[in-house]
């Protein structure tokens, strides 16, 4: 009996492995780590920019149009009031600042909540405290 050693080429296995079984290896999974992060960091630049611009101060209106400097829509909607002696309701607030008539009516049942507003009859506000 002869005792003959083989001697296996390693690296030429792992090779083969690699080639035949699609086994990715360490410099690939580093580029595909390195690719994540970009992306990663894409997504978080484009979520800071998105906030950025959903907080400008500014009230969407009807059909895209904004209404800059009010700091929110129960302020406008209480300064509108304010312009009416005598009262004013949803639809004429409506007529004045082209908001959606669901957007008038959520921001005059907070603007009654927090008490800056009053209802004088169904539907009629004034302002309580001459504050507008």
């Amino acid at each position: 009996m002869t005792n003959k050693q083989q001697y296996v080429n390693f690296f030429g296995m792992i090779e083969d492995l690699k080639n035949n079984f699609d086994i990715a290896a360490k410099a690939d999974l580093d580029k595909l780590s390195r690719r994540v992060d970009a992306i990663k960091e894409k997504v978080e630049e484009l979520l800071k920019s998105f906030r950025r611009h959903t907080r400008t101060g500014s009230i969407r209106v009807k059909r895209g149009r904004k209404i800059e400097g009010e700091a929110s829509v129960v302020d406008l909607i209480v300064k509108v009031i304010g312009k009416h002696s005598d009262g004013a309701g949803p639809k004429d607030v409506v007529k004045e600042t082209g908001m959606e008539i669901y957007t008038v009516n959520y921001g005059l049942s907070k603007a009654y909540r927090q008490g800056r507003v009053q209802r004088i009859s169904r539907g009629i506000y004034v302002v309580s405290d001459g504050r507008f």
